[in-house]
């Protein structure tokens, strides 16, 4: 009973910040926790492979990191000042800027077996060439570079 009553105080402490965290989040938190957790939650789905194992941890990776920083700032664990609205700007940008690189093993362990035929066969049909080769003659520096 002594240890349950000296860990009360500290888990409604916990709890006041979780809550004031989650009632400062704004529409761009939501955006940024949605998008690495549907990101990484995809990527749990992908078949086995080297690739999907690099994706999974990464994905991993940076969901933590934004709700870590977005818990620390949000729930004002860091006060306020320089050093919190830098904090915040770097969780709403390096992650998100992370996850584009991280794309390729992602695009890969999602979809193992490449589709660049099938999609070839569609040009051709569609178009009689694919659309690159029919507009190489318009491709000039002059129209490509302005």
């Amino acid at each position: 009973m002594a240890t349950e009553t000296s860990i009360a105080p500290v888990v409604r402490a916990v709890a006041r910040r979780v809550s004031r965290g989650v009632q400062q989040l704004a529409v761009q938190d939501y955006v940024l926790l949605g998008y690495h957790a549907f990101m990484w939650l995809r990527v749990l789905r992908a078949p086995d492979g080297i690739d999907a194992a690099h994706a999974r941890a990464t994905t991993l990776v940076l969901l933590v990191v934004t709700v870590l920083g977005l818990a620390l700032v949000r729930g004002e664990v860091i006060g306020p000042g320089p050093a919190r609205s830098i904090l915040y700007r770097l969780i709403a940008f390096v992650p998100a800027a992370c996850s584009y690189f991280e794309l390729r093993p992602l695009l890969h362990g999602l979809r193992p077996r490449l589709v660049d035929d099938a999609l070839m066969r569609i040009d051709v049909a569609i178009f009689g060439d694919t659309p690159a080769r029919m507009l190489e003659p318009i491709s000039t520096p002059g129209v490509v570079e302005r």
